[in-house]
């Protein structure tokens, strides 16, 4: 008899709700990632890829340096570079080139750069004789 005395008593209707309370909750996040993988997944894939990749052009300029005398020891001048990737020239970077394509993309460069094609290239055998 004193046994059931201590035994608190819980009704089958609240331990109902509880299970209620903690199955909504969790469904809710299960909708809630369903909603942002799936359905928003490419929209935050593109945020992250241009978050990922920001340029930012700064202006560097040193100046002009003199000596004591007042004459110019250095000043500024402009420098381009042109790069050619090999992985965006035409045809399997594994395999030969494409018969032409690559002289063709050297010629047309050369045209647009004023530099002759073969102007600092040293042992490239892909380049026009």
């Amino acid at each position: 008899m004193q046994n059931e005395r201590n035994t608190p008593k819980v009704e089958g209707w609240r331990i109902n709700i509880i299970f209620i309370l903690i199955a909504a909750v969790f469904s809710y996040y299960v909708l809630r990632l369903f909603s942002l993988q799936i359905l928003q997944g490419n929209v935050f894939l593109e945020q992250a890829e241009e978050n990922r990749r920001t340029n930012i052009s700064v202006q560097t300029e040193r100046g002009i340096i003199y000596d004591r005398n007042g004459v110019v020891l250095a000043r500024n001048k402009a420098s381009y570079n042109v790069t050619i990737v090999p992985a965006n020239l035409p045809g399997d970077p594994t395999e030969e080139p494409i018969p032409g394509a690559i002289e063709e993309i050297y010629r047309e460069l050369s045209a647009v750069i004023n530099i002759p094609v073969r102007n600092g290239v040293l042992n490239d055998k892909s380049l026009p004789g």
